[in-house]
């Protein structure tokens, strides 16, 4: 019988983006704000985004620090987008996580998995969570998340549709990721 979790989130509007966190941020309050439940390193920018949250990760794990790791898209199964202490969430832990958002049917794709990545760290009782931005910052879902650190790791020209024709307007969006932050780092060329 083949695997109905990619089925299930696929009816959540994967290629739509949606400018609000309203709806996020409300679905998170009546779940007890699991994206405050631990401390949160969320990671911005055009290009590396996700080999810093690894390196991260890495690092963290070296000093044993167990971590939550968020990032997208997965390559081939969805569960390569959560990780829990350097591992891929197993399916059941994923789909436990998925019932409890079933209430929440207007969330998108990206905002439903963040949610979820949420409540399963705040469940696996970690030191840290590392998030890497879907899109921008602004409007991102990681956003909601209070963070202890913010990076930003380069601005390019991607994503001009949502986030802006030249390269200014979309470093605004994506400094948005910033913050917020008790502490927030650029990377070279980052004004």
């Amino acid at each position: 019988m083949p695997h109905l979790l990619p089925l299930r989130l696929a009816s959540r509007s994967p290629g739509l983006i949606h400018p609000r966190l309203d709806l996020l941020r409300s679905a998170a309050a009546d779940l007890g704000h699991p994206q405050a439940a631990i401390p949160t390193f969320r990671i911005a920018g055009t290009n590396g985004k996700g080999s810093t949250a690894a390196m991260l990760e890495a690092v963290f794990a070296a000093h044993g620090l167990a971590t939550g790791l968020y990032t997208s898209p997965h390559l081939v199964r969805v569960e390569e987008r959560i990780r829990v202490r350097g591992r891929d969430v197993d399916r059941s832990t994923l789909e436990a996580a998925l019932d409890l958002l079933e209430r929440y049917p207007e969330l998108s794709f990206f905002e439903t998995l963040t949610l979820a990545a949420w409540l399963i760290f705040r469940d696996a009782h970690l030191d840290a969570a590392i998030l890497e931005v879907g899109l921008g910052g602004r409007w991102d879902a990681t956003s909601i998340a209070p963070c202890a650190v913010a990076g930003l790791t380069n601005v390019g020209t991607d994503h001009g549709r949502w986030l802006g024709t030249d390269r200014h307007a979309i470093a605004r969006e994506k400094a948005a990721a910033l913050e917020g932050a008790e502490v927030a780092v650029a990377g070279p060329g980052v004004e």
